[in-house]
């Protein structure tokens, strides 16, 4: 993909956050790979790592060669809170990095900031900053 003339590739599907990097193209581009995002909304409570990921967001800009350049890239950390209300099962995407919503309680707290820690790392010698 790198090779055809991509300038960023981003990927989904594995469900666990995983790095982002550079790739080297064959006409010598460096080209943004973001292996997987993570997820954004599941049921899936197995894992702290399977229920959390990030928001990417991309600055690009165009060069007077009229070629396009990624100039920043940021995350933003997120945690799928699974809450009862009226009888029934809710799920919301939340940021991981803000303070949690009224009604969350300790433990849901505890596998919050768990799931920031997985993505956290996952990204922690990749070009991207925290939002």
């Amino acid at each position: 993909i790198a090779d055809s003339g991509a300038d960023a590739i981003i990927g989904a599907g594995s469900r666990v956050a995983q790095s982002i990097e550079h790739l080297n193209a064959e006409d010598g581009r460096q080209v943004l790979c973001a292996w997987s995002l993570g997820t954004l909304m599941s049921d899936d409570r197995s894992a702290a790592n399977r229920i959390g990921g990030f928001l990417l967001h991309l600055t690009f800009e165009r060069n007077p060669a009229d070629t396009v350049e990624i100039t920043r890239v940021t995350y933003t950390p997120t945690y799928v809170w699974k809450y009862r209300q009226d009888n029934q099962y809710y799920y919301k995407c939340l940021a991981a990095d803000r303070t949690p919503p009224d009604g969350m309680d300790n433990e849901q707290m505890g596998v919050m900031n768990r799931s920031l820690e997985a993505v956290q790392k996952a990204l922690e010698d990749s070009p991207a900053v925290l939002r």
